[in-house]
Formats: C-alpha cells, sequence, structure tokens
C-alpha cells in the first residue's frame, strides 16, 4: 500500500517560505535509521535519496536490490556531511550532538518522534509537509475475534502498541486485554500462554533472516502448540520496526490473512 509521493515540498521545521522555497526542488535526503528509511522510502523519489541508514542492507530493510546499494548513514557529522544531502532524517533521539555541526554546514535536521499510534504517525509524516492519509476505516461487527500477536523471540504487544492498533484496524481484539488488560511490549512465559486460546495469531520475524538471542517461537512447546493448533499469518518484520508508513502495508498483510480466515468460518 506504499505510494509515492511525486513531489517532496518542504519540511515542516523550515519557518521561512523562502527557506521552503529552497528545498522543493527536490532535496535530497540521508536517512540515519532503519525508521527514518520507512518514511524516506515512502515519500521521496529514488534520485531524491542521498542515503539510506546503516541498516538498509539487512533483513529487515524495506529498500529494493538497487536501493541497498545506495551509500550508508549514521549519526556522525563528518559522516553525514561527506554526503551532501539537503536534509537529514534522524530517527528518534539520534542527532542531538551532530544537529549543531550539520546546521552549520546547511543541512537541515528532521528528527523523527517515536510513538505507537496513528496520530504519532501523521504527526511524523506532517514534518514532511505531507500528511498521508489512509484509507476510510472499515466498519467491523462489535464481536471482534480475539488476536494473539507472537515474534519470533516470543515477544507480545499488549495495549498502547502499535501491534494494538493494528490488530484494531484489521477488526479484532487484542488477546492480552482479556488477560489482565495487559500494556506496551513483554514476553509472556509458558503458563501466561497456556492460559490464552486466540482465534488469530499474527507473527513476526519468523522467516525473514532476522535472528535474535532467543527464538522461544520456534524451540518452546508452548508456543509451538499455539501455533500449531490457531490460524495464523506472518507479518514481514521490515513492515514493523517502528511506526511507519511501512504500518499500513504490515496492516495490508494482516488484514488479508485474517479476513480469509474468517471467510472461511
Amino acid at each position: 500500500m506504499h505510494r509515492k509521493i511525486a513531489a517532496f515540498i518542504s519540511v515542516c521545521l523550515l519557518t521561512s517560505s523562502a527557506a521552503a522555497q529552497e528545498l522543493s526542488d527536490m532535496p535530497r535526503m540521508a536517512s540515519t535509521s532503519l525508521c527514518g528509511d520507512s518514511y524516506v522510502l515512502a515519500l521521496a523519489e529514488d534520485n531524491q535519496i542521498a542515503a539510506l541508514s546503516w541498516q538498509s542492507r539487512g533483513p529487515l530493510s524495506l529498500a529494493s536490490e538497487a536501493q541497498k546499494a545506495l551509500p550508508q548513514a549514521w549519526d556522525e557529522a563528518e559522516r553525514l556531511i561527506a554526503l551532501s544531502p539537503d536534509i537529514v532524517i534522524f530517527g528518534p533521539g539520534e542527532g542531538y550532538e551532530t544537529q549543531s555541526v550539520l546546521e552549520a554546514a546547511g543541512i537541515k535536521i528532521l528528527r523523527l518522534d517515536w510513538g505507537e499510534d496513528e496520530a504519532a504517525l501523521i504527526n511524523n509524516l506532517a514534518k514532511f509537509d505531507r500528511v498521508f492519509m489512509p484509507a476510510g476505516q472499515r466498519e467491523y461487527p462489535p464481536n471482534r475475534p480475539s488476536i494473539l500477536y507472537l515474534s519470533r523471540s516470543g515477544g507480545s504487544a499488549g495495549g498502547g502498541t502499535y501491534i494494538d492498533t493494528l490488530i484494531k484496524r484489521i477488526g479484532g481484539q487484542n488477546i492480552w486485554a482479556e488477560h489482565g488488560d495487559r500494556k506496551g511490549w513483554f514476553t509472556p512465559d509458558a503458563e501466561q500462554l497456556a492460559m490464552v486460546n486466540p482465534d488469530f495469531i499474527i507473527t513476526a520475524y519468523m522467516s525473514d533472516g532476522f535472528e535474535s538471542a532467543q527464538a522461544k517461537a520456534v524451540t518452546g512447546g508452548v508456543h509451538r502448540r499455539l501455533l500449531k493448533t490457531t490460524p495464523s499469518v506472518e507479518v514481514p518484520g521490515k513492515y514493523l520496526s517502528c511506526m511507519s508508513p511501512a504500518f499500513y502495508k504490515a496492516v495490508e498483510i494482516a488484514r488479508d490473512g485474517f479476513d480469509a480466515w474468517r471467510d472461511a468460518q
């Protein structure tokens, strides 16, 4: 569901119309984080991308094979100045030590804010002076099937996370709302998982080459039982690295799998 935007105008952090006009003529961007890459790849034309992040060639990258050949950037002033972008896209929490050096060199800064809901996504997109509005909300019946999110490491997501937002958007109910109303990101133990009975499971990072120190969803007996006995859909981890425009592709994949299961009922 990614859409290339034909003209990338100015960033909203530029207050003067003269500066906005200066950057409206195809500014070149460098991203320093995987999250920043998601925005740049969704909003910019290829000839506007001076560099993607140091993670852009990894298994969670959204970059095409051609885009993976682009230069890589990280939060280091010397490296970023050498790339000569018009704008540097910093991920949440990045760029505070390098910002003044870059601005002295005439490079503009856009820093993404971390967020777990669509309001945060829209806020970040507004920084590009473009608000990408998703397709209209679908209407769902009041009785929503319960959905469990499970990553390769055995992690899950409660309320207040972008996974919870995804579950609600496709018409489901987060299973953890029924079990203690859990919030945030956490790793349920085997006993907790044995007590839940989801109608559907959304998995991530299972088969896209991303490894973690743990792989409980692969090795854990309770995890394997759940995945064997419960309908599921896998969403590639590259669409779930943060709340970015890639969220809508994750929604599309999850919805297709979820709707196919519901249609079969």
